[in-house]
C-alpha cells in the first residue's frame, strides 16, 4: 500500500515513491560463491502463494548455480527469474548494511522485466529503445506513476524494427492509445514462451528428476537372495527372493548382469546409484524374481517417502535427563513482590518514594542512565530499593558503545532483552525480560544456569494455564 512521510510535522514530496513498506524481493545468486564459501549448507526459497511456473523457475536456477558455484547470468538467470515474480531485485543486507536497497518505494506489486520509455505514441502503437527481448504474444504494462490506479497494458501483436527502436502494436481494440503519452514506463509481464518452457520441465507423467538408490546384494546358493535399497534421505527398504540362489554353468549374477536387471527403474522417480554385490560364488535366479525384487523396493522406498519423517535424535532421552540437577518444582521460599518498569524521571521519582524495592528504568536515551543511577543512589529510601536499567530492545553490529553507555551506569543490575546482551552483560547482574520467551520450564532453567540470570520474565504468549504449569515447573523465585 501506498504511504506518505511525515517528518517535522510536514508532508515530504516524495515524487513517483510512495510504497515505503515494500521491500524488494531478495536475490542471492550474485552471493552464491561466497555463501558456499562461508559454509552455508542449505537455500531457503520463499513460494508461498506462487505458481509451479515460478517454483520451476527459481529452484531451477539456484540448482545450477550451486551446481557450478558460479555467479548470476544477467541475460538469462535474472530475466527469467524477473518474469517469474519479481517487485525488484535486491541482494539485500547479504554484501553489507545498506538499507538503501531494500525498498526502490515505486511500486509494491509484481511489474516483470523493465523495457524502457515511450518515446513515441503514434496512432497505430508505441515507440521505444527495448532494454529487453521482445516478440509477438508478450504481455504489457504501462507505468504512469500510479501502481493504484487501473493500468493500461496488453499483449503485443506486432514487433516493428526501426533501428535501435522498435514499434509495438496491439489487437484492436485492445489498448486505448490516448491515454499513453511520452515518457511512460514499460515492463514487460508475461512471456508466454518461458511459461510454456518452464511447464515442460514439471508436467507429464514422466518423472522430470530422478534420485539415486543405492543397493547391496547379499546370498549364495542355496539360500534366497537379498537386496536392500536406501536413498539419499536414509529411506531404506529390503527384499528377499522366493527362490533360492543355484548355482551358475554360464551367465551367473555378475555385478554388470545385477545392474542391468536391478537398474530397470523405469517411470518410478529413482535411478540405480552405486551396486554392492556381495553374492557368494557363481550363482543365478529367475530374471521373474530380479523384477518382482526391483518393484517391491521401488514400491517400499516410496510408500516411506510418503510419510512424515520420524525423527529421533536420542530415543531413550527422557525430560528428566534434560532438566538440570537440582532443578525442578518447588514451593516459592520468597513473598512475591510489585516490580514496576518506568521510562521518565517523574516515573522514578514516584515509585521510590512509594518504596518499590525492584525498579527497571528504560530511557530513550541511554547516555542519561548515568544520572538517573546518581539521582537514585541519593534518594533510594532503603538499602533494599535498587534500580536495573534496560539497554535498547534491539542490538545492531558496530553499535556495542550504547551497550557501553548502558555498563557505565553501574546500575544494580541489566534488564536484558537478546543474545547479545546476555553475552555482553555475563559479568553483571541480569534479568531476563519478555522477549526471551521463556514459555517452558526447560528454557528458563538453561538461562538461569547457563547464563546466571536471576529472575526470568515469562512469555507474553502464554494463557493462564501454561503460565501456572510454567510457575509450577520452574526454578524457584525464578519468574516474575
Amino acid at each position: 500500500m501506498p504511504y506518505d512521510l511525515i517528518v517535522d510535522g510536514k508532508a515530504m514530496d516524495l515524487g513517483d515513491r510512495h510504497y515505503l513498506l515494500s521491500p524488494q524481493d531478495l536475490c542471492g545468486l550474485d552471493q552464491i560463491g561466497e555463501l558456499i564459501q562461508a559454509g552455508v549448507q542449505s537455500l531457503k526459497i520463499e513460494g508461498r502463494l506462487k505458481s509451479p511456473e515460478y517454483v520451476a523457475s527459481v529452484t531451477r536456477i539456484y540448482r545450477q548455480a550451486l551446481d557450478h558455484n558460479r555467479r548470476v547470468d544477467p541475460t538469462r538467470d535474472r530475466y527469467e527469474l524477473t518474469m517469474a515474480f519479481s517487485r525488484g531485485l535486491s541482494p539485500g543486507w547479504l554484501p553489507g548494511i545498506d538499507n538503501q536497497t531494500l525498498v526502490h518505494g515505486r511500486f509494491g506489486k509484481k511489474r516483470g522485466v523493465y523495457l524502457g520509455q515511450v518515446s513515441r505514441v503514434t496512432a497505430t502503437g508505441v515507440w521505444l529503445r527495448p532494454q529487453a527481448p521482445l516478440q509477438p504474444g508478450d504481455g504489457v504494462v504501462f507505468d504512469q506513476g500510479n501502481p493504484a490506479a487501473a493500468e493500461a497494458g496488453g499483449r503485443i501483436y506486432q514487433v516493428i524494427s526501426h533501428g535501435d527502436q522498435v514499434e509495438l502494436q496491439f489487437g484492436h481494440r485492445h489498448l486505448k492509445l490516448g491515454r499513453l503519452r511520452v515518457g511512460d514506463r514499460l515492463w514487460k509481464t508475461s512471456d508466454p514462451e518461458l511459461e510454456r518452457d518452464l511447464r515442460r520441465s514439471f508436467s507429464g507423467d514422466q518423472p522430470r528428476f530422478k534420485r539415486q538408490l543405492h543397493l547391496q546384494v547379499h546370498g549364495a546358493a542355496g539360500q534366497p537372495m537379498t537386496v536392500t535399497a536406501q536413498d539419499e534421505a536414509g529411506s531404506s527398504a529390503r527384499v528377499s527372493s522366493q527362490s533360492v540362489l543355484v548355482e551358475a554353468h554360464s551367465q551367473p549374477l555378475s555385478p554388470n548382469r545385477l545392474r542391468q536387471h536391478l537398474g530397470r527403474l523405469g517411470n518410478s522417480p529413482f535411478r540405480l546409484g552405486t551396486l554392492d554385490n556381495r553374492l557368494i560364488g557363481s550363482v543365478l535366479l529367475p530374471v521373474s524374481e530380479l523384477n518382482q525384487i526391483r518393484r517391491s523396493l521401488v514400491e517400499q522406498i516410496q510408500l516411506q517417502r510418503c510419510q512424515p519423517r520420524q525423527w529421533q535424535l536420542y530415543p531413550q532421552a527422557s525430560l528428566a535427563q534434560l532438566q538440570v540437577s537440582g532443578a525442578g518444582p518447588s514451593s516459592p521460599s520468597e513473598p512475591p513482590t510489585l516490580t514496576v518498569l518506568v521510562r521518565h524521571r517523574r516515573q522514578l521519582e514516584a515509585v521510590v518514594a512509594a518504596n518499590l524495592e525492584t525498579i527497571y528504568y528504560e530511557a530513550e536515551n541511554p547516555a542519561t542512565y548515568g544520572d538517573a543511577v546518581a539521582w537514585f543512589r541519593a534518594h533510594r529510601r532503603h538499602p533494599r530499593q535498587s534500580l536495573w536499567v534496560a539497554p535498547p530492545r534491539i542490538s545492531k553490529p558496530l553499535e556495542n558503545y550504547i551497550l557501553d553507555q548502558v555498563k557505565r551506569s553501574q546500575a544494580d543490575g541489566y534488564l536484558v532483552r537478546n543474545y547479545d546482551h546476555l553475552a555482553y552483560f555475563a559479568d553483571q547482574p541480569c534479568r531476563g525480560d519478555f522477549s526471551l520467551n521463556v514459555a517452558n520450564p526447560l528454557t528458563a532453567q538453561y538461562l538461569k544456569h547457563h547464563y546466571g540470570l536471576e529472575r526470568l520474565t515469562a512469555s507474553y504468549d502464554l494463557n493462564i494455564d501454561q503460565l501456572r504449569d510454567l510457575l509450577t515447573a520452574a526454578p524457584p523465585n525464578g519468574l516474575r
